[in-house]
């Protein structure tokens, strides 16, 4: 029977520092050969809503690994794919306020690399100006911190950003985004029906110990994220 849900992973960085948000560079390929072979078809963010069994990839922040790390892998397999520019650290790198020491220091893509990836077939979408937590700011502060982070990669690179993912996978309850679709991190899969400004995604730190790629809609892996979500919520609320 065919499979109803769908699936977006969320990648960050790959590097060799096995941080939080790292993946290693041969994890990485060996993560996207197993895609490549399994019967899933991997398809641009704004299809995946509307492909039952199909996967989304997603990179958040812009880092410049992304073009000399991942971008051949995902081309050799022609994989697409969407990154996620935090416009006011575009050729700096990741050290924003409130950014966790734990993970590591590094480089973001400038302008002419994110018009590159661009031209090479990637999607670019907004991931805010400063990187900040939206549900600690004034509607109009985060409002400004989404609408200026477009417009700045419009002017940049031509053309209409659809597509953004919320810092920290933060969700403001009081302003809906400028946008067609928004990527939180609430793990789970992509059922039908989802909110097209609320999308759940799976991040890459979970393959780690957890299922293949290559086996993301098996028994064994829905029961595996959501066991894992479980405990996640829980960490959570007893965080607050």
């Amino acid at each position: 029977m065919e499979n109803a849900n769908s699936a977006i992973l969320t990648y960050h960085s790959i590097d060799e520092s096995n941080s939080a948000i790292s993946t290693s560079a041969h994890d990485f390929e060996r993560q996207m050969d197993a895609l490549a072979g399994s019967s899933a078809a991997v398809v641009p963010l704004g299809e995946v809503r509307d492909r039952p069994g199909s996967i989304a990839l997603t990179f958040d922040d812009g880092f410049r690994n992304f073009r000399t790390a991942a971008a051949p892998v995902l081309e050799r397999h022609k994989f697409s794919a969407t990154v996620f520019i935090v416009s006011g650290f575009c050729g700096n790198n990741n050290r924003w306020p409130g950014q966790c020491r734990d993970v590591p220091e590094l480089p973001l893509m400038d302008w002419d690399e994110v018009r590159e990836i661009s031209s090479r077939g990637f999607s670019v979408g907004a991931h805010t100006v400063h990187h900040p937590d939206l549900r600690a700011l004034p509607e109009s502060e985060a409002l400004r911190e989404m609408a200026d982070c477009k417009a700045e990669i419009e002017q940049q690179l031509g053309g209409t950003v659809t597509q953004f993912a919320y810092p920290y996978g933060s969700v403001p309850a009081h302003v809906r985004p400028p946008f067609e679709l928004a990527c939180g991190t609430r793990l789970s899969y992509l059922r039908p029906g989802a909110d097209a400004i609320d999308l759940p995604r799976i991040d890459a730190f979970y393959l780690r110990a957890g299922p293949s790629a290559g086996s993301l809609f098996s028994a064994r892996a829905a029961a595996y994220f959501g066991g894992r979500a479980i405990l996640r919520n829980l960490r959570q609320w007893l965080s607050q």
